[in-house]
């Protein structure tokens, strides 16, 4: 029976390491950590409590986040805005602290809720995304480079409250301030900023206890090196293409399922 439990725990480990590995590669390909994908997959997947899945989460976009900026970072071709990113951080810091302090208060319904209606609306952005880019290129051009640390600290805000590395709203925001760099460098800069966010929030949030610490390292092993393989795929245009199309149907699908979770009033 010893042997059965552990090679069914074994198996379940390295199950959780492959799905890590897809989560990561399509995380990376998409400029977000992953969060998006992992909190969806712990919580209705495998029953895990949402604000322990929300806070294991993190690092998932942790693994992701890093290994796609360190990837980027000895690439003869990164287009990644270094500058951007540090004039982001600040804020984003300084987010990813108050947000620790409202997720901590959110209760589990709210929380569904909230994860619902940014799920909806960035499906949409995404949906649209031809139609809006002209007039948002035009805008950022004349964007100045102090409305990054805003920027940072509304992204931050989200990091520990929805477990992601905030990059539903830095991808888009980068392409407002710098429309120049196009989506491929938009995630370049959304996953350099999550090394940091995430980093933050993922230490509140242990202090806290809420991250189960094993599985979130199996996860985040294969978050790793799906982010790689990832980081390759964000040369192909076709490649960005799909992963854009898989990126809306699971945020549409994760919408449904904790929108009507939020109706029913289920914790």
């Amino acid at each position: 029976m010893r042997a059965e439990g552990a090679n069914a725990g074994r198996g379940a480990g390295a199950l959780q390491v492959a799905l890590g590995a897809l989560i990561g590669a399509t995380g990376s390909l998409c400029g977000i950590g992953g969060g998006l994908f992992a909190t969806p997959l712990q919580h209705y997947g495998l029953g895990v409590p949402l604000p322990r899945a929300v806070a294991t989460s993190l690092a998932v976009v942790f693994c992701t986040a890093t290994s796609s900026t360190l990837s980027e970072a000895v690439r003869g071709d990164s287009i990644v805005p270094w500058t951007l990113a540090l004039a982001t951080l600040p804020g984003a810091l300084l987010g990813t602290q108050l947000g620790a302090v409202v997720a901590q208060r959110l209760p589990v319904r709210p929380l569904k809720a909230l994860f619902c209606v940014v799920f909806l609306l960035v499906s949409a952005r995404m949906v649209l995304a031809g139609e809006a880019d002209a007039p948002a290129a035009e805008l950022g051009a004349r964007a100045p480079l102090w409305v990054a640390p805003l920027l940072g600290l509304v992204a931050g805000v989200v990091v520990p409250v929805l477990g992601i590395g905030g990059g539903l709203l830095l991808v888009p925001g980068a392409l407002f301030l710098a429309p120049d760099l196009g989506f491929a460098g938009a995630r370049g800069f959304s996953l350099s900023v999550a090394v940091f966010t995430s980093a933050r929030a993922l230490w509140l949030r242990s202090r806290a206890g809420l991250v189960d610490l094993d599985r979130g390292l199996r996860l985040g092993a294969g978050c790793a090196a799906g982010a790689l393989g990832g980081v390759a795929l964000s040369r192909l245009p076709a490649a960005l293409g799909a992963g854009q199309v898989i990126f809306v149907g699971i945020l549409v699908f994760s919408a449904v399922r904790f929108g009507r979770d939020a109706l029913r009033g289920q914790d």
